[in-house]
């Protein structure tokens, strides 16, 4: 493949954003609610986890936390993390086996297959986010000043998610038992990231098994800075960046060799 192919993904945004479009209107369309629903269902999620985790699990959390809205809070921002990556996980294996009409397409860019899958899932983290900013207004006021270092957190999950899509959607031509492995990792994501729990109940000599898992970082530090006031670690930034850059790097190595015999694995 000649080094212009290589590089011909930020030359096709205007796709990118065109399929992504379509694929959220499809979404939503012919429900009665339509695009009410991308707000109704976080609404609905952060209610039920105010009403049953503020009963069940409060006794964990209520050295830190003051009240049933802020825990509320506290754990919708780790489920809004840990749900843009389960929403790529659970579609990436398919992505091409889905979208195999254009893998024949000589002239299709097929790498922004994955890319829109990243985008259409961004878009849900985005809704998220932004209902978990107003619900902090409402009921605490402005957030803290650290709160403005939630964007260079939150990038790394971004690459992180291109990563994976381009990984499970080249491998899951091949494999195509990895859908059902996928779901698997959700699971195991989530109860091995503290999202439900703080990570001072884990053991200090298990606590270094997290570093594996950098969904966990992002999780506590976009918490910190949130909710804490406090400025994020620069070695745990440093790190987050430079293991997500060359995760996404080298996952889209892969996918650019392997879609070479995508259409014969189809």
């Amino acid at each position: 493949m000649s080094s212009a192919s290589r590089w011909v993904l930020p030359r096709n945004w205007r796709l990118v954003k065109e399929m992504a479009g379509r694929q959220i209107a499809a979404k939503y369309k012919g429900s009665a609610f339509g695009w009410l629903w991308s707000v109704l269902t976080p609404l609905l999620m952060l209610g039920a986890y105010m009403f049953v985790f503020s009963t069940v699990f409060q006794r964990r959390w209520e050295t830190v936390l003051e009240d049933k809205v802020s825990f509320a809070l506290f754990l919708f921002a780790g489920i809004c993390c840990h749900g843009f990556l389960a929403e790529i996980l659970s579609r990436a294996p398919g992505l091409i086996i889905e979208n195999r009409n254009y893998v024949k397409k000589i002239m299709f860019p097929l790498e922004v297959i994955p890319v829109v899958a990243v985008a259409v899932a961004a878009f849900s983290l985005g809704i998220n986010l932004a209902l978990l900013l107003a619900m902090y207004i409402a009921f605490h006021g402005v957030p803290p000043a650290t709160a403005l270092m939630a964007p260079i957190i939150l990038a790394p999950l971004l690459i992180i998610g291109l990563g994976v899509a381009w990984l499970f959607s080249a491998i899951g031509v091949f494999l195509r038992d990895l859908k059902h492995l996928s779901q698997l990792l959700v699971m195991l994501l989530l109860f091995m990231t503290p999202i439900f729990y703080p990570i001072e109940v884990i053991p200090e000599a298990y606590r270094v098994y997290l570093l594996v898992n950098p969904l966990a970082s992002i999780v506590t530090e976009l918490r910190d800075v949130l909710f804490f006031g406090r400025l994020p670690s620069p070695l745990a930034i440093a790190l987050l960046w430079a293991g997500a850059v060359i995760f996404a790097w080298l996952s889209r190595l892969l996918f650019l060799r392997l879609r070479e015999v995508f259409a014969d694995a189809i």
